[in-house]
């Protein structure tokens, strides 16, 4: 289970109460008061940690409190965005766990049926014995995902902090204009979701292509993108073609 939104009840220490004295002396019979005012409750503070990739442990403990005592209390939204160096994106089953799965130990839910994916899953590429990056694949995105559509902007946050976008295509689908229509449909929903992620590195990856019918139509598809100056990698996630020079282009 993957959590990146919740809700806590935090509470600080009362301070100690104040006291009712009145100064008691031989030869005084009326000595003043000597007392003590009360203490200041507790102040809260929150720190966020880049280390923290679930909220999970948040939602099994949500709430934090000393049992009799008082002090500040607040209800608080943590919001967590997950930070990647590249992040896996496109329509539903395409391919984006296959890829994860092959080129890093994550094992993600794989099924051939839309939606497998409904969480971000987080894997680490070793590059060499010095280098790795990390990469998230991403659920799989609709027409007006950035309205909320499918599973929608709740996962579009995820890859707003990502240096690289590696869009994938099926290439399966029954033109060559359909793929890259495909692409554009993608690009679309990002744009609209946060100009930002416009300025992105990209990777376009066209998938499947042990395929025939991929086979047959690999330049058609070359020189519908080449047409907009766009340069595709042609994969399969199943046989593993392509997957060096994926990891290449990334790093």
């Amino acid at each position: 289970m993957f959590l990146d939104e919740v809700i806590i009840k935090v509470k600080a220490g009362k301070g100690g109460n104040g006291c009712i004295s009145f100064r008691r002396e031989r030869f005084v019979p009326r000595g003043g008061p000597d007392g003590g005012n009360g203490g200041r409750g507790g102040n809260i503070y929150i720190q966020a940690d880049l280390d923290v990739k679930d909220l999970l442990e948040f939602y099994r403990n949500p709430h934090f409190a000393q049992k009799g005592e008082l002090g500040q209390e607040k209800v608080i939204k943590l919001n967590l965005k997950l930070i990647s160096d590249a992040a896996l994106i496109g329509f539903p089953n395409v391919g984006k766990s296959t890829i994860l799965s092959r080129i890093t130990n994550a094992k993600p839910k794989i099924a051939d049926y839309p939606f497998t994916t409904v969480e971000p899953n987080l894997g680490v590429v070793k590059v060499n014995e010095e280098y790795t990056f990390t990469i998230a694949d991403i659920p799989g995105l609709i027409e007006d995902a950035y309205k909320g559509a499918g599973l929608g902007i709740s996962f579009l946050k995820h890859i707003e902090r990502t240096k690289v976008l590696v869009h994938v295509i099926d290439g399966t689908r029954t033109y060559s204009e359909d793929v890259l229509r495909d692409y554009h449909l993608i690009k679309n929903e990002l744009k609209r979701y946060s100009l930002s992620l416009q300025n992105k590195k990209e990777i376009i990856v066209v998938n499947k292509c042990d395929l025939p019918e991929v086979k047959d139509k690999k330049e058609q598809i070359k020189k519908s993108f080449l047409r907009e100056g766009i340069v595709v990698l042609f994969i399969s996630a199943l046989t593993g073609n392509g997957l060096p020079e994926l990891i290449y282009q990334i790093d």
